[in-house]
């Protein structure tokens, strides 16, 4: 009769939670269009430069708005280079003469948008002139990957990698997909014990574009920041969630940095 009872006890135990779930939405903290997210990467290749802008996404899973109407320049050195917004895509600023950045200069970015001014400032990292790297690691005689050893801890020069792949599995069709790796000079516990990521396989005859991007303290800081926040999530030792660092004055979001860019080609016969 007890072992009943409490048999009994757990069923009603179950129901009562189970009676008790609903949907709840909750908004995330912050969000609306309190403050403008400013994603810009000048680099040492002379072309029209790029500045994104967006507002904070007001929920989860949705697309965020872009900023439209803002005054948008860059100066350095005495020089000024006004940019000028796209129609497509929204946000999309682009400067209105091609440039290129350097090492021996400082870079202002400002931003006027409704009445709010908005500024933030970096240099640019020297990247050095490697041998070239064995990107390509083959996992049987008919797939291959990017090797894993691109993401780890350097305790030298920091960079990010940008992969571009292309390959053709038909005569009328295109994949094309990219991914980051990472060299940074922090030892991270979450980052050691990271969970698994999706591995991504390709075939041969498939071309690989590959840029190295040159990263200052501070841009490696907030790229920690953000792995911390996104992929090294879900391991054994995640890290306590915060907001992201930002250079962006006035309550503004996201980055600005500039990268010295080394670029190559490979192919998968």
């Amino acid at each position: 009769m007890k072992k009943r009872k409490i048999f009994v006890a757990g069923l009603w135990i179950i129901f009562l939670f189970h009676a008790c779930v609903k949907e709840v939405e909750r908004p995330l903290p912050g969000g609306g269009q309190s403050n403008i997210v400013v994603e810009c990467i000048l680099t040492n290749e002379l072309k029209k430069q790029e500045v994104r802008m967006s507002f904070p996404y007001p929920q989860q899973n949705e697309t965020p708005a872009a900023v439209s109407g803002a005054e948008v320049y860059v100066a350095a050195n005495g020089q000024k280079w006004d940019f000028v917004e796209l129609d497509s895509p929204a946000g999309k600023y682009v400067s209105a003469t091609p440039f290129a950045v350097s090492i021996d200069n400082e870079y202002e970015l400002h931003i006027l948008y409704e009445g709010q001014a908005y500024s933030a400032s970096t240099s640019v990292t020297a990247l050095g002139l490697e041998e070239q790297e064995n990107w390509v690691e083959n996992l049987n005689d008919s797939t291959f990957r990017i090797s894993k050893h691109v993401s780890s801890f350097s305790p030298n020069g920091q960079a990010m990698y940008e992969f571009t792949l292309m390959w053709h599995p038909e005569a009328d069709s295109t994949y094309v997909v990219k991914t980051y790796r990472y060299l940074l000079n922090s030892l991270d516990v979450s980052n050691i014990f990271a969970p698994e990521t999706e591995e991504i396989v390709f075939p041969h005859k498939t071309w690989i574009y590959w840029r190295k991007y040159s990263l200052t303290d501070d841009y490696a800081g907030f790229l920690r920041a953000m792995l911390a926040e996104t992929q090294w999530q879900g391991g054994f030792f995640d890290d306590e969630k915060d907001n992201l660092p930002t250079n962006i004055s006035n309550g503004g979001l996201g980055y600005f940095t500039a990268c010295s860019v080394l670029s190559d080609t490979v192919y998968v016969p």
